[in-house]
């Protein structure tokens, strides 16, 4: 009897311990999630399966590594370089309304100051390739990189060979690589970088695909001796080199940037590796204060800094302001076109209202589940006017925003849930008339290899697929 009754008893305190654990989960939830749906979502879920929804929502729901991140990151300070920028853009740009949108937005953001900077580009992984390995093999006193991808393949052993030469000549190395993005070779490539005693880090690893495998790292960027960068969305394997992997080669392209930029983009990495190794990076052998450029052929440019620790999904109010500002033509090329509703009511409104909505996405998607999602997103701007094209036969992976002929956004960052809200971005901000020219130029060449998606004949899909795009399209915040 006296058994019976303490079986009770711990059965009681257990369900009491549940329903308290299960409650304070749904607070938690009611009151960080912004997304009221995101919120209800999570509340539903936590009350249906208490214990199993609580466990979930905390590996899964729970942002800790804003809190640990803004902790451990040394402030960004404000340069007399930075205010001599300020000055000479204003005094330029003054009485234009698309400067005062777009890049004092990023003030309110917290993005880095506005620098002049020279661009030039790279429109394809050979050439960028061999750019960079040429400005390793002449760098001097340091070497920053970081690459969401880094296979130790037929491109990465001679990037691996490169930076190993330079540490030879007393170079300062230091490389970043993302644990998840080069999972499938990182076992060569850390054998490798070790062998050639090489200073690297691997970018948050996990042990289970837990909360922490969704904050990925997606930058990319390469900068030497503190004065010369490349960056865009270009990563470090063989399979973007048309030279090894001819037709099924994937399409990217990248920047060399030179200006003051580089010396907030190595910002951008001394946070990264403060925060994974806990070593503090800085001096002149990491950062050049003040690099010259001529003003009267430099970009006006912004880096925005955009991850989950930060309170601000700053990419997306970045992409949702520029669509906002456009007077009459938007050109988007993106890998992976997965908008939440704010982003697809923008794009609807600008065609609407008169504006041209080109937006650019691969016939063929790597992940077949986003493929669907996309498909069943697309009605509703076709409907409004937007035009979709497939481009073909290649994977492109080029990541580009165009407002009208002015400004644009290159960088790493892609037209999703997961580059808005939960991966490490970098994108450059960009307005300059020569620059946007060539862009415009690179997006209609691919435009040319694009096919246009018709209205009816998404529409004319068999119902059953209907009904699996709308689940997918479900799936979005996750994808």
């Amino acid at each position: 009897m006296n058994i019976s009754i303490e079986y009770q008893l711990l059965t009681q305190l257990f369900l009491i311990v549940i329903i308290i654990v299960a409650v304070m989960a749904a607070i938690h939830a009611i009151i960080t999630k912004r997304n009221p749906r995101s919120a209800l979502t999570w509340v539903g879920f936590i009350l249906v399966w208490p214990l199993f929804g609580a466990i979930f929502y905390y590996y899964f729901g729970i942002n800790r590594i804003s809190r640990k991140v803004l902790k451990r990151m040394p402030l960004q300070k404000r340069t007399e370089v930075d205010v001599r920028s300020q000055a000479e853009a204003d005094k330029h740009y003054s009485n234009k309304h698309r400067y005062h949108a777009i890049l004092h937005c990023s003030d309110n953001l917290g993005c880095p100051p506005l620098a002049f900077a020279e661009i030039s580009l790279q429109a394809n992984g050979d050439s960028a390739y061999r750019k960079m390995l040429d400005a390793i093999a002449q760098a001097k006193v340091s070497i920053s990189l970081y690459s969401y991808i880094f296979f130790y393949d037929r491109i990465g052993q001679r990037f691996v060979e490169a930076l190993a030469n330079a540490q030879l000549r007393g170079v300062r190395i230091r490389i970043l690589i993302d644990a998840v993005g080069s999972a499938r070779g990182k076992r060569k490539l850390t054998k490798a970088l070790k062998a050639k005693h090489l200073p690297f880090a691997l970018f948050l690893p996990v042990v289970w695909r837990g909360n922490s495998s969704n904050l990925r790292n997606h930058r990319k960027l390469l900068i030497i001796d503190g004065k010369q960068a490349f960056t865009g969305g270009l990563n470090i394997a063989e399979r973007y080199s048309d030279y090894y992997y001819k037709e099924k080669s994937v399409i990217d392209f990248n920047c060399e940037v030179t200006g003051n930029i580089v010396y907030h983009l190595q910002e951008v990495f001394v946070d990264d590796w403060f925060f994974t190794t806990g070593e503090v990076l800085g001096g002149e052998v990491w950062f050049v204060n003040d690099i010259p450029v001529n003003q009267h052929r430099a970009a006006l440019t912004r880096l925005v800094v955009a991850g989950p620790v930060y309170l601000e999904e700053r990419m997306h109010w970045h992409i949702l302001n520029a669509i906002n500002v456009a007077n009459y033509r938007l050109r988007i090329a993106t890998p992976y076109f997965l908008p939440d509703e704010s982003i697809i009511s923008a794009l609807c409104s600008a065609a609407l209202r008169g504006v041209k909505v080109d937006i650019l996405i691969p016939s063929f998607i790597d992940h077949k589940v986003m493929n669907w999602a996309l498909t069943a997103v697309m009605p509703e701007l076709l409907e409004k006017g937007c035009h979709i094209l497939r481009s073909h036969p290649k994977f492109d992976h080029s990541k580009l925003l165009i407002v009208d002929d002015d400004y644009a956004s290159i960088g790493s960052a892609n037209w999703d849930a997961r580059s808005f809200r939960l991966n490490f971005e970098l994108n450059i901000g960009i307005i300059d008339k020569a620059f946007i020219a060539e862009l415009i130029e690179l997006f209609e060449h691919k435009k040319q290899h694009a096919s246009l998606v018709e209205l009816e004949a998404v529409k004319k899909q068999h119902l059953l697929k209907k009904i699996r795009n709308g689940l997918a399209r479900m799936l979005t915040p996750y994808l």
